[in-house]
């Protein structure tokens, strides 16, 4: 889940591939996607909130313009063979993913493109990644609920 806090807005993601808008001021569901054919597991807010990227179970990225939930504008394919089960946003132009295979890649988004990968955990998925206030650490964590510093 992610909150856009300018709009009041809390954005989450399910295992049906759906991605749903909850109006806060109203307490109500303003709007859900169309069924995806993937589960989405991830999602964050770029581009100024413009853009809504939402990782799914494929290794797909999808791509959602704000205000426009219903169908995706946008795929980012060959990510990962694996769930992206993990976005963390760098900055506007770029997000961290990490993956069911244990892959965090540096990612840009619009245009769409892997810059490089950043880390590996060879045999643990990503369920999680955050960010030091510093910018210095990544920490990225799996099932068995232990954080590593990367």
């Amino acid at each position: 889940m992610t909150f856009a806090a300018d709009a009041m807005k809390l954005l989450g993601t399910s295992g049906d591939g759906t991605l749903s808008v909850c109006n806060l001021r109203k307490n109500t569901v303003q709007t859900r996607s169309e069924f995806s054919e993937e589960e989405l597991t991830s999602v964050v807010l770029m581009k100024n909130g413009r853009k809504v990227v939402c990782g799914s179970q494929s290794g797909t990225v999808l791509l959602y313009s704000w205000g426009y939930f219903k169908d995706c504008s946008d795929r980012f394919v060959g990510l990962s063979p694996n769930s992206v089960d993990a976005l963390l946003k760098l900055d506007e132009d770029r997000v961290i993913t990490g993956s069911e295979n244990g892959l965090i890649s540096l990612v840009g988004i619009l245009p769409n493109r892997i810059i490089q990968p950043i880390a590996e955990h060879s045999e643990y998925p990503i369920e999680s990644l955050g960010i030091a206030s510093v910018l210095c650490f990544i920490n990225s964590g799996f099932l068995s609920l232990n954080v590593n510093p990367l």
